[in-house]
């Protein structure tokens, strides 16, 4: 029986204090959590291996993922992911990604001005010129230490909803067909890209704010990629379909110590699911 494997979801780790933002500290105190509670944390790949073979057995594990490529993930939690030998998969959106040079990491520096609470206008102006984002030497690095696998997030991170698609707030008009064609080479030059920067195989996708439709998975199953996460709240049992993974999105409010380890115990077994299956059994 393959035991449930939690997928955790985080944005940015550093000191924004906006709603996605989870502090380095918060985030050193998860992964010291989740050691001590006996799980083991995995890639997508061995994910995927588990799930296909029933190779987990009684073993607890957990996957962690990072999306959309943000500095924050060089800057603190590389070196966390190091100092505690725990792996974590970056979703990026490529078009975000330079190839500026590597910057300071945590080793290296007491405080940085790029993770630190600034202006909304500030943190704008960042986005723009790249500063915000990862670059291509931070994710070779990164990679080559073992901890992290780089897995697209889409190049310029299209939104599905519905039947409509969206570009930074703004929907993409045209033909179901032409939105169809416009995920397609969303996936395809977001997988491509990393394929050809870091000389490697992209197995894996994320959507971007969660939304997919069924023609919307045919793309990626056709575009090669072998699982899908979402922003379903759960847990992956034997059942989880593989283009629908389930991930628990860790925010802001959930990042304290015991808010994080209760929201973890209740979602990384589906006990509200399981609650309401058995509830309507029982009452059907």
């Amino acid at each position: 029986m393959l035991c449930p494997i939690p997928i955790l979801l985080y944005h940015r780790i550093d000191y924004r204090g906006d709603g996605l933002s989870v502090t380095p500290k918060q985030f050193e105190n998860h992964l010291v959590m989740l050691k001590k509670m006996g799980f083991a944390t995995i890639f997508l790949d061995e994910l995927l291996a588990f799930r296909v073979q029933a190779l987990a057995g009684q073993r607890k594990y957990v996957a962690l993922t990072i999306d959309d490529g943000h500095v924050s993930g060089w800057i603190y939690a590389y070196p966390l992911l190091k100092k505690y030998n725990q792996k974590a998969t970056f979703f990026i959106t490529t078009s975000r990604i330079t190839h500026r040079k590597k910057r300071p990491r945590l080793e290296a520096i007491e405080d940085t001005t790029i993770c630190r609470p600034q202006s909304r206008t500030l943190a704008q102006e960042k986005n723009k010129r790249g500063e915000d984002f990862l670059c291509w030497e931070e994710l070779k690095e990164m990679e080559a230490a073992g901890v992290a696998d780089i897995q697209p997030h889409g190049h310029r991170h299209i939104f599905i909803k519905g039947n409509d698609i969206y570009l930074e707030g703004k929907p993409i008009e045209g033909t179901a067909e032409e939105k169809n064609s416009s995920i397609r080479e969303e996936l395809l030059l977001s997988k491509t890209t990393i394929e050809q920067e870091l000389q490697k195989t992209c197995r894996h996708f994320a959507w971007p704010g969660g939304g997919y439709t069924p023609e919307a998975i045919a793309i990626a199953e056709k575009c090669g990629f072998e699982t899908i996460s979402t922003i379903e709240l759960g847990s992956n049992d034997a059942r989880t379909g593989r283009y629908c993974l389930r991930r628990i999105t860790i925010k802001k409010w959930f990042a304290p110590r015991l808010r994080f380890l209760l929201f973890f115990l209740i979602f990384s077994n589906n006990t509200l699911k399981k609650a309401k299956r058995y509830l309507g059994r029982a009452l059907s």
